[in-house]
């Protein structure tokens, strides 16, 4: 796996980014980590900064909004309380890691789905809410489909010989009782990509990727 941290020059909040990078990639041998610095809008451009810092986890923007345009402007990050930070947290950093472990090309490309999707769960993920309809439109109309009919695929099934996206768009998302369980499983099926996460590392993935709907105490809405 492979992390571009990408900032304008003296980024105030380029410290920051390194500092919850650092926690969330403790235990993490296999991931590399570039430095980028964009001083112009064409690098920029090239880069994939939207607003800096960035942080790609191999290629991708996790933290993306739909529709965001790259820029030399200070990003900013809520986190799972609602907070405006000048970085992703360590805890959403390691969702994104996890995530990208787990299926990182998973959802299927053709018809615009894999877009809408991703969009979808990355917007649920930051936020704990369902994207606005409107900004769904906005990532699927340049794919020349609707998101209504993308939304539509995944919960009927459109995927023929496959089933519904939703009971195939990741096929090693499985849960195992015990440890030993989990590491005989994955030695038998050495192709399954991804890891295997213990138990604190599962639910900081599940309590980042739902929000209040697993964390104890929060009201829901």
């Amino acid at each position: 796996m492979r992390i571009e941290v990408v900032t304008v020059p003296e980024c105030p909040s380029g410290p920051l980014t390194e500092q919850r990078l650092a926690e969330a990639l403790a235990g993490r041998p296999d991931v590399t980590i570039e430095r980028r610095v964009a001083a112009t809008a064409e690098q920029a451009a090239a880069y994939g900064m939207r607003g800096s810092p960035t942080v790609l986890i191999d290629g991708r923007d996790p933290f993306a909004v739909p529709g965001a345009e790259t820029s030399l402007s200070c990003r900013l990050y809520r986190d799972e309380h609602g907070r405006v930070e000048g970085a992703p947290g360590a805890r959403q950093l390691r969702a994104a890691l996890a995530a990208t472990d787990c299926c990182p090309d998973e959802a299927p490309a053709e018809g615009g789905q894999r877009a809408v999707h991703q969009a979808a769960l990355r917007a649920f993920a930051r936020t704990g809410r369902a994207l606005d309809p409107a900004a769904l439109e906005a990532v699927a109309a340049p794919l020349g489909v609707s998101a209504q009919a993308v939304l539509a695929a995944l919960a009927a099934g459109a995927r023929a010989g496959d089933g519904p996206s939703a009971a195939v768009c990741c096929g090693y998302l499985r849960f195992f009782a015990t440890s030993e369980n989990a590491e005989a499983f994955a030695a038998g099926q050495p192709e399954a990509p991804g890891r295997i996460l213990g138990q604190q590392e599962a639910l900081t993935f599940g309590e980042e990727t739902f929000g209040p709907l697993l964390v104890t105490g929060v009201p829901r809405r």
